[in-house]
Order: structure tokens, then sequence, then C-alpha cells
């Protein structure tokens, strides 16, 4: 059987397996988010996971994940974490949603998108493909399974797995999102810049008005030197955290956390041809220009 085929076959088989779960699971979340891959959705997860805690007393080391909180104490939301793909299937043509208003799913939620420079989330996603992925995992984009592959202008234009699918995907939602009735937009790079205005918003949003001082306090433990610190200790029961090799920080799910790192792996006339690419087809929905991250519109 061709490996393309095969490939094919495999992930139909995980949806179809996989779909009817999820779907039940968005159908009894209060609290939806949607983000891509690398985007900062576990750094989040991790400072109002760890807010929670400082509340309502939940263990320290569960991340919030759909119940699992709620079975600790009932204030605490259910919360569903998704990338899409349960929703609108894999693939360009899954992303396009037909047209689809998916507003109906959402009804009653509330919806949060987090969302980060499309640039950095490639090169983010490549080190995850290659560094954390396993054997079977790294099959899914061709190419990658050997962990010395190098990051390269072909990855980054890559229609299945860089810049194309990447900018349909946060074009495609933030469509939705102006369908939906109680949402909230969440920049990665305003996470770096401001974590406790930004986490102060997303517990006030989920909770109600959020309390400074754990707010502060939440974001000092998920402070990217003490997540990598407990990732390496093996802190979390999550399996979102671990995994990665020894020495090698490139492999840590807390990777590095740097806006426009991407552009260090980039000669100057690749990196104006991906700029290029970017401005021509990012919605301008997306704070986002050639030098980076601008003003909120």
């Amino acid at each position: 059987m061709p490996f393309e085929l095969a490939m094919t076959l495999r992930r139909l088989c995980t949806d179809l397996r996989r779909r009817p779960k999820k779907l039940r699971k968005l159908a009894a979340a209060e609290v939806v988010v949607v983000s891509y891959s690398s985007c900062g959705r576990t750094w989040l997860n991790a400072m109002v996971s760890h807010y929670f805690h400082l509340k309502y007393g939940t263990p320290p080391d569960l991340l919030l994940n759909g119940d699992n909180l709620y079975a600790h104490d009932p204030r605490v939301p259910n919360l569903f974490h998704t990338h899409g793909t349960e929703i609108h299937g894999r693939g360009t043509r899954g992303l396009e949603m037909r047209g689809k208003d998916l507003s109906p799913l959402f009804a009653g939620k509330k919806a949060i998108f987090l969302y980060r420079d499309p640039r950095d989330v490639a090169v983010s996603w490549f080190f995850h493909v290659v560094k954390r992925k396993n054997a079977m995992g790294k099959q899914d984009v061709p190419g990658f399974a050997d962990a010395s592959m190098p990051l390269t202008l072909a990855f980054m234009l890559h229609e299945g797995k860089g810049l194309p699918y990447i900018i349909r995907f946060m074009n495609a939602w933030a469509a939705q999102f102006r369908r939906f009735e109680k949402t909230l937009t969440v920049a990665y790079e305003q996470m770096l810049a401001e974590p406790s205005r930004v986490l102060g918003e997303v517990v006030g949003f989920i909770d109600g008005a959020g309390d400074a001082a754990l707010v502060e306090r939440a974001v000092a433990f998920a402070s990217f030197g003490n997540l990598r610190e407990l990732e390496t200790r093996g802190y979390f029961r999550s399996s979102r955290f671990g995994g990665g090799e020894p020495g090698d920080s490139n492999s840590l799910k807390v990777r590095r956390g740097k806006v426009g790192a991407w552009r260090e792996h980039f000669t100057s006339d690749e990196a104006r041809m991906i700029d290029d690419y970017v401005e021509a087809r990012l919605s301008p929905d997306f704070p986002y220009d050639r030098a980076g991250f601008g003003e909120i519109p």
C-alpha cells in the first residue's frame, strides 16, 4: 500500500474513533478554548489551573481538562480545549468548513480564541514534530522521521503543515468567532508582554471578576523558568508536559516563548518571501505585519 494512502487511512480511523468522544466533550463544556498547536495553550492552561487551585483548592499538579477539576470543586467550569479537527475535520478541505455556521455548537458557551504569529507557530510546530513526536506521529509529515532534519523554507510553505494550513486555520476560525455570542480573543504576544492583565481578563471571562492577588501568584507559578523546572521534574499529572530529551531544550514542551524568533532560522531573502506570503493571505483580523505584532485593531 502506498505510504500516503496508508497515512490517510490511519488518520481516518483515528478520527472516526476519537471524534464522537470529542464532540460529546464539546457539548458538555461551559468554556471552549480554540487554538492551533504551539500558540501557548499549555502555558495559559497552567496559569488558569493554578488560579483555580489557589481559589478553590483543586490539586496543584492537575491541569484543567474538561470536568476533571469540577470533580474536586463544582465551582470550576467544564473547559474543553480544541485544535478544531474534531469539529471540522483534518486537512484543507475540512478547514474551509464549506460555509458552515458553527454557532449552534457554541450556543450558550464561552469561547476563547488563542492565536499567535503564524510564522512563529510554524517554527515552534517544526520543533514539536522533530523533537517530540514519536515515530508514528512523524510519519504524518513525509520526510520528518529524522530528528536531524533542518528547518527549511520548504517546511514553512508546506501546504499541509506549514504557513498555508496555519493561515487557513486562523482565517476560518476568526470568521466563525464573529458568529458566536460570548467570545474573548487572546494573542500569545499579549500574554508574554502583560501576563497578569491577560490572565485577569481570561479568569474574569471564565469565572466572573478575577482576584488580582491570585492572578499574580498564578502568573509567577507559570513563569517559563518555573514551568521548565517543573517539566523536567515530572511535576504535572499530564501528558502535555514531559517527553523531552535530557540536555536538549528544543525537545521540551516549554521551549522558548520568544516573539519573532522564527527569523533566526532564515536568510533575509527567505524571511522576505515568508513576510510576503503572510501579508498577502492572513486576515486583517490579526494584528501582524512585516515587523511582527502590532496594535490590536
